[in-house]
């Protein structure tokens, strides 16, 4: 009886592992590790969770997307009131710009935060001496 050679022969089967992300101590994603299958972070398998978009959200056990701070949210009424008085500047000095910029202008201008702003910067005269 012949003897088959794959018999003997031990086959390489790999370790089960699984795609987890590694992130920093603010738990934003910086990469993707694999990890044994028992590992306890939660497996992202087509690593689709962009590095540096996502937090790790301890409380409901999930990647949640990082949002930035838009102009109009509380945390930047300095800049969106620098813009508004930018523009109202440009349109006071005859200077084109699209009608949709100059509408919003005017629009925020018509808040309180925007009446101060637009108004502190009509009274600053840029520091010349003219």
């Amino acid at each position: 009886m012949a003897k088959n050679p794959e018999s003997k022969a031990k086959k390489f089967v790999k370790p089960k592992t699984k795609s987890v992300a590694v992130h920093d101590a603010d738990g934003v994603i910086t990469g993707y590790d694999d990890a044994p299958i028992n590992d306890p972070r939660v497996e992202i398998p087509e690593r689709d969770l962009a590095p540096g978009r996502y937090r790790w959200n301890e409380d409901d056990g999930r990647y949640d997307p990082i949002v930035k701070a838009r102009p109009g949210d509380e945390t930047t009424p300095a800049a969106l009131a620098a813009i508004a008085a930018g523009f109202v500047h440009l349109a006071n000095n005859e200077i084109s710009m699209p009608l949709d910029t100059l509408k919003w202008a005017m629009e925020y201008r018509g808040t309180q935060d925007g009446k101060a702003a637009i108004d502190d910067a009509a009274d600053f005269d840029g520091g010349s001496d003219q």
